[in-house]
């Protein structure tokens, strides 16, 4: 086919193991809907418009040390594996030696960097993830006990690209090539579409639709953030609230629409409320019992 491949992103919840077997399995569905229309070649590239979201990734009051961890992770308009990179560490056979990391999903082959050792017997593990944002890259710092493998879960801090590298390697594994590459589309107000699609209904609207995902109902998506307090799914679900019922996927907007709702609706004093996160994760959440 000639031309992009354009997806559409709505910042979705769902696309990880606590509804698909995993986030990459998600994205081997959209990958396999391409091959299954008989697309083998795309002469342009793999766009996700994410500019239906603004392009912050942390709360506007979190605390910076939390956000190397998976309570903390950071999400956007298309994320997935609840913005979390599983790591598998695997020590080597004698103190010193380097360890092994594999991790998933696997988004660019250069993302997690390891300079994590082995250490003697009885030393435990001890894991450490910074995220570089000059380089966009996580390194792993600390040591691992000798003969010891282990899972450590930590945020993935760069989701959105991330998320779509890995779309990126799932569609060119099924055997279709992107000769553009991939790349995001931000909200910088010019969007990469052709102007036949900027209609007022869309940036997606003129687009022959292949492939559509729907999340699973609402009533689903409250137990899966409800039951293990998932803090990642409520800050999607209060960004979309904003991008369905405000004017963009942006904390401010989704925040705008929970605190009308309360006020309008359950009639909450406006006095009694003050949100900052959809989550509980800024200590300037107040409210008034």
């Amino acid at each position: 086919m000639d031309g992009d491949v354009v997806v559409c992103g709505s910042g979705d919840p769902t696309l990880s193991d606590r509804y698909w077997t995993s986030g990459s399995e998600a994205m081997r569905a959209i990958a396999d809907s391409l091959h299954d229309r008989g697309i083998r070649h795309v002469g342009g590239s793999l766009v996700v418009d994410v500019a239906a979201w603004d392009s912050a990734t942390v709360g506007p009051t979190w605390e910076v040390e939390d956000l190397r961890y998976g309570y903390a992770s950071t999400g956007g308009a298309f994320a997935i594996d609840e913005g979390e990179i599983e790591l598998v560490v695997s020590a080597g056979s004698t103190a010193g030696a380097p360890v092994a990391v594999t991790w998933s999903p696997v988004g660019t082959t250069d993302f997690v960097r390891s300079e994590l050792r082995t250490a003697p017997e009885g030393s435990g593990v001890g894991v450490r993830a910074d995220y570089l944002p000059e380089s966009r890259a996580v390194v792993l710092r600390g040591e691992v006990e000798t003969g010891i493998v282990d899972t450590v879960s930590i945020a993935m801090r760069d989701p959105v690209r991330q998320s779509v590298a890995a779309l990126s390697r799932a569609i060119q594994e099924v055997g279709v090539e992107l000769e553009g590459g991939w790349r995001v589309h931000w909200p910088s107000g010019d969007r990469a579409q052709p102007p036949s699609m900027e209609e007022e209904d869309g940036p997606c609207s003129r687009v022959e639709p292949v492939f559509s995902m729907r999340s699973p109902p609402m009533s689903e998506i409250v137990a899966g953030i409800l039951k293990p307090s998932q803090n990642w799914m409520t800050e999607q679900v209060v960004r979309a609230l904003g991008q369905s019922y405000g004017a963009e996927g942006s904390w401010e907007e989704g925040l705008g629409v929970v605190e009308t709702f309360l006020v309008e609706e359950v009639g909450v004093r406006p006095s009694d409320l003050y949100a900052r996160d959809g989550s509980g994760l800024s200590f300037y959440n107040l409210v008034t019992p």
